[in-house]
């Protein structure tokens, strides 16, 4: 799995969840993260996930956004322009659970160490083979 791939697959399994407000859920592009008040923002999740291997390298960058993240609800785009209308008071609402990003992260990261041991056990085999020939 390269490094993109990981990212949009922990991106994708996080927004899967839906919207918080309504529970929208049709269109992952359509999700947003917004950051509660006094969460302490820093940056967009989305943005330092995207950034993750520029900056700081892949496993750094996947953890500043689980950082960046639990800061934060899931609405979709309606709800979240409604928010920032002061029509919907965020602070009702739950910010993204850490624990279920956390286990995202290491099942995803578990997934793609098994398909790189799996990949170079089968290019072990196809040298052996031809060896043997």
């Amino acid at each position: 799995m390269k490094a993109i791939d990981s990212r949009e697959e922990i991106r994708a399994r996080i927004k899967s969840t839906g919207c918080v407000i309504c529970g929208f859920n049709d269109s992952q592009r359509a999700l947003h993260f917004h950051h509660k008040h006094g969460g302490g923002k820093n940056r967009s999740p989305s943005i330092v996930l995207h950034n993750s291997t520029k900056e700081t390298g892949e496993a750094h960058g996947i953890y500043a956004f689980a950082a960046e993240v639990v800061k934060c609800i899931l609405v979709c785009a309606n709800c979240h322009a409604m928010i920032h209308d002061g029509k919907i008071d965020v602070e009702t609402y739950p910010t993204i659970d850490g624990t279920s990003v956390l286990s995202v992260i290491e099942e995803i990261k578990a997934q793609a160490k098994a398909n790189q041991v799996k990949a170079n056990q089968g290019r072990r085999g196809k040298t052996t083979k031809r060896r043997l020939s």
